[in-house]
């Protein structure tokens, strides 16, 4: 696996030009996502109640923990150290062009604790997420950090869940705040989606204000069939880790851009953030900070595609040529 991984990557990096977001791949607009059946989702009573079409990013609100190796003991992060971050968190949105949408039935039962009043089997769910020791190494000594790919010491994963509120599982929406107390709350669904971290790109942590911004790319594991389909329809479902070759996931990405603030109370320390899900510290090499962005999905390009964007590229240029001249 860590071999395709770093085949993958280096494709990614190599068609990075390419891309307007992180540097990955193409972003896909307008993919669908279908949640009928998940956790006993029905939409019979109103069909396309928890299909979302046009979709092109998933806002998000989450709670992190990040934990630095602090090798010389000056409790600032510093070039050359590592550091791992965990956390949990709720999609809070889906959305197009930036702005928040209704499922194809003109409803939004997302983070809805309850039935529709006139269709009680219309039930209300949750779009939770989980990720488990992303790692980060500091490029200097002003806070800037990149993210390296997985080893034996940090996964790098990211899971995604759907789970139905109206069956009597608790909401997880407070998984993401400070009032959390049972981050399990926020993985109790089933599980949909599993990403690996890709090496590259980063963030900053500004130790002066205690916030920052991070970037990351994915690249999926298991998509549930049934579940993302592109615009033309094609079901993106996929399980790299059944060994079948006709079933890999490695085109697939997932591009998160987000800003964190380990201090959301502006009470102007580290450590003012305290959910106790997380044992947070209250240094800049041990804090737990609140942390909201987007997540878009993205793919990279057959070779085929790549081919012809290249000489789509060599043309342009030689047009060019013979204008200056």
């Amino acid at each position: 696996m860590l071999k395709k991984l770093v085949g993958a990557a280096a494709l990614a990096c190599s068609i990075g030009v390419m891309a307007a977001p992180a540097n990955a791949a193409f972003t896909l607009e307008n993919i669908s996502l279908d949640f009928n059946g998940i956790d006993g989702l029905d939409d019979s009573g109103i069909p396309g109640v928890y299909t979302y079409s046009e979709v092109d990013a998933l806002s998000f609100l989450a709670t992190v923990h990040a934990v630095i190796d602090d090798t010389n003991g000056n409790f600032q992060p510093n070039t050359g150290e590592t550091g791992e971050v965990n956390g949990f968190g709720v999609i809070t949105g889906i959305a197009n062009d930036g702005g928040a949408i209704n499922s194809d039935a003109g409803f939004n039962q997302l983070n809805s604790g309850a039935a529709l009043p006139f269709v009680p089997q219309a039930d209300g769910f949750e779009f939770t997420f989980e990720f488990e020791e992303v790692p980060i190494t500091f490029v200097n000594d002003f806070g800037q950090f990149v993210h390296t790919g997985p080893d034996a010491d940090s996964v790098g994963i990211l899971r995604m869940y759907i789970d139905n509120l109206t069956d009597g599982d608790a909401t997880s929406s407070a998984c993401a705040s400070e009032t959390a107390t049972a981050a399990a709350d926020c993985t109790d669904g089933v599980q949909i989606a599993e990403w690996v971290i890709l090496p590259g790109d980063g963030g900053a942590l500004n130790l002066a204000t205690f916030n920052g911004s991070d970037d990351a790319t994915f690249m999926s594991l298991f998509l549930l069939a049934g579940v993302f389909f592109d615009a033309e329809g094609n079901d993106l479902g996929c399980n790299s880790q059944n060994l079948d070759p006709d079933d890999d996931c490695e085109q697939t990405l997932g591009i998160a851009d987000s800003n964190f603030d380990a201090d959301p109370d502006n009470e102007g320390a580290f450590g003012s953030f305290q959910p106790p899900s997380f044992d947070c510290g209250s240094t800049a090499v041990n804090f737990c900070a609140s942390e909201d962005g987007s997540f878009v999905i993205a793919r990279i390009p057959e070779p085929t595609t790549l081919g012809l964007f290249g000489i789509g590229l060599m043309g342009l240029g030689l047009a060019a040529r013979r204008r200056r001249k």
